[in-house]
């Protein structure tokens, strides 16, 4: 009764059976539990746990089943996670071997001092302590394998002592009944059997006792021929198989079939992790000197098994020369460093280890733009458990704007191990190093964020010595400090303070290595001469600094700028000595406040004589890859200067970018016809609007678009300007006089335009028109298409031919005769179509036209989910009776009073999720009993009806449309925020 039976023979036979795999999970399992008794937090999730919980189900359902179906699947996958965050800081070359269940898995080219050898002993006998006094009570099975006789007998000695210490502490007897000491290393023949009398004899001794918590430890025999557990049984609880190291091939096939047995098999040899990972970090550095040994042999000792403390020294090590910075490094891993707290935020203890190797010798050695890239990652989100590599750097780009060169500092900060990469381009900030990082940046922070704060007044100015990153955007600041001691400041981000109007003359002073300085949206009316003191400055922003009309000579001296945006000041001409910024990569120019100064007084009549840009100064910008210029349509300076601009402009062999505007068609002949550059033109007589038909958020998305032309004002259409089209993605046409139809254009010159607006082309009557014959279709590009006030548009496309293959939206505004929308011929071409919006087009009746009434036919558009149709006093029907499919999830209606019925096939209610109106029109809907079976209102309507009120805003009441994207064509639905036509917006 006291006997438990033998637990190996069905372990054996099922586990044995899932090789490779087995032994591979076996041994990452042992591998794992070794970490976790090791002093570092390996991950924020605690992957390593779950890991360990996935594998007891995998492995009791194998024993259970046979079938691991069902967890192998969870199983796979956790243990593709923790192999991936091992790589991190594990060398490759003892990943390999874990990953490929390798028994031994270090290789022993040299000889290994002996003060490790005993660390090791020390190590397994301490992580079997912790597995015996940290488990529940369950039976376990665990094997200590030490490499000979003699470590086999320290591994005793300090077990039995470990034990002692516990029971003279703690007792043992809340944990186990008793200890069984069963010491086999002398027996030589039936070595089983007297195995099994001293537990028979034992256990007859604790007959009265009714606890079933026993401890056995066995010592295993000291020849070659081991114990056969098969033929013995032992009592519930856990048993300790202490033996040495197989070395036959024989024997080490039979010690695999153990070692999946077992619940966890301790290696002495595996504990020598903290100094081969040492060893493999640190180079052959270390094996040139019995000096350098000893040396890493204190280190090793001194980190206590703090695997990432060890891989930051000795990484470190492998860049340093000289015996004294081995001895510096020990003393710094040996002492605290008082300024450092060693508590995170939130009062969790950190390891002084980790603390001592991170603080004392990573933090002090990195340079402050590589302290200020971690402290800024620490708002990454996920970087404890990772993030792609380019999310990163994105990410610190868009804080930093250093761009290429964040890449750089990352790569530093992979190579020091502070940052870990995983696998699939995964990087990510372990946890302790998070922590310290954190501390550091709360006890002395090197960014102070103030943003949208509220703030009146700069921060304490005391702190700004030490700081690299200021940032105080979007606050009510009016007055800087007069000349600040930033020895350190790389980054000022002052841009949205409107109050501030002046700023002291020797603020910069005191700044020597800024190099990104924001001043947008403020209202400097000058710049201090002491700006021009920043020769390292590589990135200026004026943008939207309204009330600036001077940029003085002085500019030329900051010959490191990259890059320069005066977009939106009222700058009247650019300084010739801006030809001396031979660095800049980006330069934006605005100088489109020309005509609010014109004539008046003498000073601004100077002003009308100056050359907007000089000769020569872009031509000498050889590194600009991107140049935008906007100018005021009315300063005919523009008409003089953009001819030799221009001829400058395409001399430029890196530019990539051009943003421009051309006054008149003809000057297009300029660009070469093997320059492929991406340009965003405006073309023709651009005059100054007080109103914009088109919305502005319209607006501005086309001006964000790649390759785009907005042709304005034109009375006929250009050679020109047709052979340039085939160059460009989006098209405006803005108040043509002339033109009838896009046709015109010839439709071989518009196959590429994927986004095309139209706006007050008032002689157009159809879109597409079937004048002029090509081979292909009519835009087959076209994705979106934006229609605005065309007093005569009849309809959208005439041809005969397919066309609009791949619209994805098409919205038609104020379109005052327009009839007709789709055909019967055309909806069999819009399979992409996912939106119609029709506001204020009188005469439309139904979205689909045809001439024979009874004519049924049925459609497929499988992609539209939203209609929006807004002022139409003359609609009776949607789809005119058709029926359609579709996936529609949205119906917006407004001021449609003869749309009296709504038909079945044109609400779907598998999909549909809104529908809006007004309250009086829902309710006077009538509902057909052949289509409905009933003539009152279907229930499942109610629910997803939501008014409008007729007395507040329209616009304000329908769910705000998503806008195109900027270069994401291909991928992005668009849609066109409603405009009603009694509201016009104002430019």
């Amino acid at each position: 009764m006291f006997l438990s039976r033998p637990m190996w023979k069905p372990l054996t036979k099922t586990l044995w059976q899932t090789e490779p795999l087995g032994i591979k999970l076996m041994r990452i399992r042992d591998f794992i539990m070794l970490l976790l008794i090791y002093p570092m937090e390996l991950d924020e999730e605690g992957i390593f746990k779950s890991w360990i919980s996935e594998f007891s189900k995998w492995k009791a359902q194998l024993l259970s089943t046979g079938d691991v179906s069902v967890t192998d699947k969870r199983l796979r996958k956790l243990t593709g996670k923790v192999l991936r965050r091992m790589h991190g800081f594990v060398p490759l070359e003892i990943m390999n071997k874990i990953e490929s269940g390798e028994r031994s898995i270090f290789n022993h080219n040299y000889a290994i001092p002996e003060a490790i050898l005993h660390m090791t002993v020390d190590l397994a006998v301490n992580q079997l302590i912790q597995t015996l006094f940290s488990r529940d009570h369950s039976p376990c099975y665990v094997r200590l394998l030490t490499t000979n006789l003699a470590e086999k007998k320290s591994v005793v000695d300090k077990i039995a002592a470990a034990l002692a210490e516990k029971v003279n502490m703690f007792g043992i007897d809340k944990d186990f009944l008793r200890a069984l000491w069963i010491n086999a290393s002398t027996y030589e023949t039936d070595a089983e059997v007297r195995v099994q009398e001293e537990i028979n004899k034992m256990m007859v001794s604790d007959f009265s006792v009714t606890s079933n918590r026993y401890l056995v430890i066995v010592v295993d025999v000291d020849s070659n021929k081991k114990l056969d557990l098969h033929k013995v049984c032992f009592p519930v609880g856990i048993m300790v198989l202490i033996t040495t190291d197989l070395s036959t091939k024989a024997e080490t096939d039979d010690d695999y079939r153990v070692s999946c047995t077992m619940d966890l098999n301790i290696r002495t040899q595996d504990h020598l992790l903290s100094w081969e990972v040492f060893c493999s970090y640190v180079g052959p550095t270390l094996h040139s000197s019995i000096s350098y040994q000893k040396i890493a042999v204190q280190i090793v000792k001194e980190c206590h098994c703090h695997l990432f403390a060890i891989v930051l020294v000795a990484n470190w090590l492998k860049n340093v020369k000289g015996i004294e910075q081995w001895e510096v490094a020990l003393d710094k891993l040996s002492n605290l460093n008082l300024s450092h707290d060693y508590q995170d935020n939130d009062g969790r203890e950190i390891s002084r280890v980790m603390g001592n190797a991170f603080v004392n010798i990573i933090w002090e050695d990195i340079d402050d733009t590589q302290k200020l890239c971690l402290e800024l990652s620490l708002s990454v989100q996920k970087i404890k458990i990772g993030v792609q590599y380019a999310i990163l750097e994105s990410n610190l780009a868009n804080i930093l704007g250093f761009n290429g060169q964040v890449d750089l500092l990352i790569r530093e900060l992979l190579n020091r191990f502070v940052l870990l990469g995983g696998v699939y381009g995964v990087v990510y900030l372990p946890i302790e190093t998070y922590d310290i990082i954190k501390s550091l940046h709360t006890l002395n922070p090197s960014i102070i964020r103030y943003g949208s704060s509220g703030l009146t007044e700069p921060p304490n100015i005391r702190q700004w010595h030490r700081l690299i990153q200021i940032e105080l955007m979007d606050n009510k600041i009016y007055e800087l400090p007069h000349s600040p001691d930033c020895p350190k400041l790389k980054v000022l981000l002052l841009q949205g303070n409107s109050d501030l109007f002046d700023i002291s003359d020797s603020f910069f002073d005191h700044m020597p290595l800024l190099q990104q300085l924001d001043l947008s949206y403020t209202s400097i009316t000058n710049l201090p001469p002491s700006i021009f003191k920043l020769t390292q400055l590589k990135k200026l922003y004026l943008r939207g600094c309204d009330l600036l009309i001077e940029l003085p000579p002085q500019i030329g001296r900051l010959k490191n700028l990259v890059e320069l945006d005066l977009d939106g000041t009222l700058i009247t001409h650019l300084p010739k000595e801006v030809g001396e910024l031979i660095s800049l990569q980006r330069l934006t120019l605005c100088f489109d406040g020309y005509h609010g100064i014109l004539g008046h007084g003498k000073e601004d009549k100077q002003v009308s004589n100056l050359t907007i840009i000089p000769a020569e100064v872009i031509s000498n910008l050889t590194r600009l890859r991107y140049l935008c210029i906007n100018v005021d349509p009315e300063d005919e300076r523009w008409n003089e200067n953009v001819d030799s601009v221009l001829v400058e402009i395409f001399g430029l062999e890196r530019l990539e970018m051009v943003s421009i505007y051309v006054p008149k068609a003809e000057l297009l002949e300029l660009i070469p016809i093997e320059r492929s550059l991406n340009f965003k033109l405006v073309v023709g007589h651009h005059m100054r609007r007080f109103i914009s038909r088109v919305t502005p958020e319209l607006e501005q998305k086309f001006n964000s678009f790649d390759r785009s032309i907005k042709f304005v004002n034109g009375v006929s259409v250009p050679n020109v300007v047709k052979m340039n089209l085939t160059h460009f993605k989006a098209l405006y046409l803005d108040r043509h006089m002339t033109i009838k139809s896009l046709s015109d254009f010839e439709l071989k010159n518009l196959s590429g335009i994927q986004v095309c607006i139209l706006a007050e082309c008032n002689e157009m009557e159809t879109i597409v028109d079937g004048s002029y014959l090509h081979d292909g279709h009519a835009l087959p590009n076209l994705k979106f298409l934006s229609v605005f006030y065309m007093k005569n548009l009849r309809s959208i496309c005439e041809m005969s031919k397919p066309s609009f293959l791949r619209l994805k939206s098409i919205a038609l505004h104020t379109c005052s005769v327009l009839t007709t929308i789709f055909t019967l011929d055309s909806l069999n071409n819009l399979s992409l179509l996912e939106e119609i919006i029709i506001e204020d087009c009188p005469k439309v009746t139904t979205l689909i036209s045809h001439d024979s009434p009874n004519q049924k036919t049925e459609f497929c558009l499988p992609k539209l989910r939203m209609i929006t149709l807004l002022y139409l006093p003359e609609l009776v029907s949607i789809f005119n009776g058709q029926h359609v499919e579709q996936v529609l999830e949205k119906m917006e209606f407004y001021y449609c009073p003869k749309l009296q019925c709504l038909s079945k096939s044109e609400l779907s209610s598998k999909f549909l999720k809104v529908i809006k109106g007004e309250s009086m029109w829902w309710e006077a809907l009538k509902w057909n009993a052949e289509e409905w079976g009933n003539t009152s209102r279907p229930i499942f309507l109610e629910s997803i009806f939501s008014p409008i009120s007729e007395e507040a805003d329209i616009l304000t009441q329908l769910v705000a449309h998503p806008k195109i994207q900027p270069n994401e064509c291909q991928d992005t639905t668009y849609m066109v925020t409603v405009k009603l036509s009694s509201q016009i917006s104002c430019c």
